[in-house]
């Protein structure tokens, strides 16, 4: 579990220049309040997070009890045996934005931080714009190679990969309740 302090660390505003962050829009074909209350809560994270290339994917996931409540925490057990665990950095439902973060597995980074913005997309839709910034640590290495290199060789795409199965899975569960 991260500390205290690397909690507070996490949980600070994306930066206003986007050097390090991949952004991912879907539209979701289910109801904003459905959306909100089950993404990421109720989806099956083995047919979301798939390994990509040199990246492990979910294997299996426990939550503690409240999640995805502020300062609750979903804790990864991916296909590679490495643990992965996300705290819930902010969960408000009047601007309906949620944001996670996780000292990532893989060094050359401080941590790394979701923010998804959920939308009314009309006609029973929902947008959900993902924003996933990897904060590399301060030495010139990390910044230039290791958060550059990841970002576009790898993280671009796989953030579009785990967005079109966030969209699906969260479909799969409107249409399999809403029968």
């Amino acid at each position: 579990m991260p500390t205290p302090g690397e909690i507070r660390r996490m949980s600070v505003d994306l930066p206003k220049e986007d050097t390090y962050i991949v952004t991912s829009a879907i539209t979701i074909d289910a109801p904003l309040d459905f959306v909100w209350q089950n993404l990421p809560k109720n989806i099956d994270f083995s047919q979301v997070m798939q390994p990509y290339r040199w990246l492990p994917g979910a294997r299996s996931w426990e939550t503690s009890e409240n999640f995805n409540e502020t300062g609750s925490n979903i804790k990864y057990t991916m296909t590679d045996n490495s643990k992965i665990e996300e705290i819930v950095i902010k969960r408000d439902a009047s601007s309906h934005h949620y944001v996670y973060a996780c000292l990532p597995p893989i060094t050359g980074f401080d941590f790394w931080q979701g923010n998804l913005f959920y939308e009314d997309a009309g006609n029973g839709k929902t947008t959900v714009v993902w924003r996933y910034w990897l904060k590399p640590n301060d030495n010139f290495l990390s910044k230039i190679v290791v958060a550059r290199l990841l970002k576009l060789f790898i993280w671009k795409g796989y953030t579009a990969k785990v967005a079109s199965g966030m969209k699906s899975e969260i479909e799969r569960l409107y249409n399999r309740t809403n029968k």
